[in-house]
């Protein structure tokens, strides 16, 4: 049977981020990596999250896949592009 997901993708300069976010058990993956690995520094996973916690939802209810490539991808919260890919921002 066939995943539902919705996808997204945001551009930020040299980095282009491709998002999936689908019913799930609360994975939050990038690149491979756990998110709260990828995005180490204070402050950004709060950031990359706040759409979804605007909705009221858990992100325990939500998988979600992040593919990065390009420069500059880790450097920036900004390019996880989830306010732009769900409409949520």
């Amino acid at each position: 049977m066939a995943v539902q997901y919705y996808e997204g993708i945001g551009r930020r300069k040299e980095c282009t981020a491709r998002v999936r976010v689908m019913s799930g058990s609360g994975q939050f993956i990038v690149n491979g990596k756990p998110a709260e690995e990828y995005f180490s520094r204070f402050g950004d996973m709060e950031t990359i999250l706040a759409p979804i916690d605007a909705t009221g939802e858990s992100l325990k209810n939500f998988d979600i896949s992040v593919v990065a490539k390009g420069g500059g991808c880790k450097r920036s919260n900004r390019i996880c592009p989830i306010r732009d890919c769900t409409g949520f921002g």
